[in-house]
């Protein structure tokens, strides 16, 4: 029984007891994945997606622990159901300890300062210095407001806790006291239009990477759509 409770972690909380139960209940899930049966209004949203988390791929290293926002990635589908890697809110079990070296958030707005808007639903945001934290989010609503913001409009859920943002039009570096730095922009993309649909000031870097293509090596890409998609667990022993 003490090595089962050496098992089981939580946010800020010790386990002293463990009730086992005494019969078994099979958990059944109800919620569809959001890759599933998606209407076309839906479709360009998805590639949109898929540009982002490409970019985000260039960001991992062999051997690193990732922390995944609530969402990334999204409800199993029931075909390929393993009960043993979900939590109480049918979802993929994260890894909440410190040994983590990259956290992936989706937040609703980031402010130039690195401040996150993320919703009453956003994951706890512990800021440690080997952990770095990277908002992967589309530039823009869907009525063209922006989302980068000089200072967030909804209620912000943790401070300067944004090291980079990644976005289907470029990629930001944060810096917490001076704002941002545009290091790339994507393919197709121009520097009028960066300045048109952020809402904030920043300064372009000299080594300004252009008409880059938001694509990884392929064997990673495939490794963490397929983690978006169905599951990533990281297990620390």
């Amino acid at each position: 029984m003490a090595g089962l409770l050496n098992l089981v972690r939580g946010f800020g909380c010790s386990n002293t007891r463990v009730c086992l139960s005494k019969s078994s209940v099979v958990a059944q899930l109800h919620t569809k994945s959001k890759f599933e049966n998606v209407t076309d209004r839906k479709r360009s949203s998805i590639s949109v997606q898929e540009l982002i988390v490409k970019r985000a791929v260039l960001e991992f290293r062999h051997h690193m622990i990732v922390n995944l926002d609530v969402g990334l990635p999204p409800f199993r589908v029931p075909n390929h159901l393993n009960l043993t890697f979900l939590q109480l809110g049918n979802e993929v079990v994260q890894n909440p300890d410190h040994h983590q070296q990259l956290t992936l958030l989706a937040p609703l707005q980031v402010s130039q300062h690195g401040d996150v808007a993320h919703g009453e639903a956003g994951m706890v945001l512990q800021r440690r210095a080997n952990n770095r934290v990277i908002a992967l989010m589309e530039h823009t609503r869907e009525d063209g407001s922006p989302k980068i913001l000089k200072s967030c409009d909804l209620q912000i859920t943790a401070v300067s806790c944004v090291d980079m943002i990644i976005t289907e039009k470029c990629v930001f570096r944060v810096d917490k006291e001076n704002g941002l730095e545009l290091i790339e922009l994507a393919k197709q993309t121009d520097m009028l239009e960066i300045m048109e649909c952020t809402g904030c000031e920043f300064v372009v870097n000299e080594n300004l990477l252009v008409n880059r293509n938001f694509v990884g090596e392929k064997l990673l890409c495939l490794l963490i759509l397929h983690c978006l998609q169905w599951i990533f667990v990281a297990v620390l022993l």
